[in-house]
């Protein structure tokens, strides 16, 4: 619920902002919160759920995917978020790509950028990105369905757009127990297995990911 928190400070409205959940349950949960908001029980698997978020949408139509853990952010330029948005939605919606992302840092020594920004090959993580609705793009792998989104965006419209300016802070998803790990690994495997002349890994050496496996570009954006 994070994420509310901080969309409510920067000035966004209720009419704006879409919540979905898994269950009646989670429905329940946020309705003691945010009665006045438009929640929406979608369906299980964060693959199936963001597949299902699609299809309640127009082909093309751009949307800002937003996960619910998401504190604070840090701007070069101490731009707003709604600023930042807004120019995101607009560059995207004039570019040949379908997808936009973040850098998955949040620290900004290492995810700042003075440039706003490039097209090019790279990986979005999932915590939160801007896309075109396309029903082509069709997840088949769980756990890391972000990265395999961001090939299949990449292999069709060519290029990923990065915003190189914020970055965000949030809490990763510590696969702490050794069912969440040994099937993360397992999709990251499945993953490497369909791009295999691009993608490889290295081993996390910190973070709640220390130990499994990092998925990367093998060619970078020029």
């Amino acid at each position: 619920m994070k994420t509310i928190i901080l969309l409510e400070k920067e000035g966004f409205t209720t009419d704006e902002i879409t919540i979905y959940v898994a269950n009646q349950e989670e429905k329940d949960l946020y309705q003691l919160s945010y009665p006045t908001y438009n929640i929406i029980i979608g369906v299980l698997g964060i693959k199936n759920q963001r597949e299902f978020i699609q299809s309640q949408y127009p082909e093309e139509t751009i949307l800002i995917s937003i996960d619910d853990d998401i504190e604070s952010y840090k701007h070069i330029e101490d731009k707003n978020l709604r600023q930042i948005f807004n120019e995101c939605i607009e560059y995207l919606s004039q570019s040949t790509s379908g997808l936009l992302s973040f850098n998955p840092s949040s620290n900004p020594f290492f995810s700042l950028r003075p440039w706003q920004f490039k097209q090019g090959r790279y990986l979005c993580c999932g915590f939160i990105y801007i896309f075109k609705v396309d029903y082509s793009i069709i997840g088949d792998i769980e756990n890391v369905e972000d990265y395999n989104n961001s090939m299949m965006y990449l292999k069709k419209y060519g290029s990923v757009i990065r915003y190189g300016q914020v970055c965000f802070k949030t809490k990763f998803c510590a696969k702490d127990s050794f069912q969440l790990r040994h099937n993360y690994e397992l999709n990251v495997d499945k993953l490497l297995a369909k791009y295999p002349n691009d993608l490889y890994y290295n081993i996390k050496k910190s973070g709640p990911l220390k130990g499994l496996k990092n998925v990367k570009l093998r060619i970078k954006h020029k």
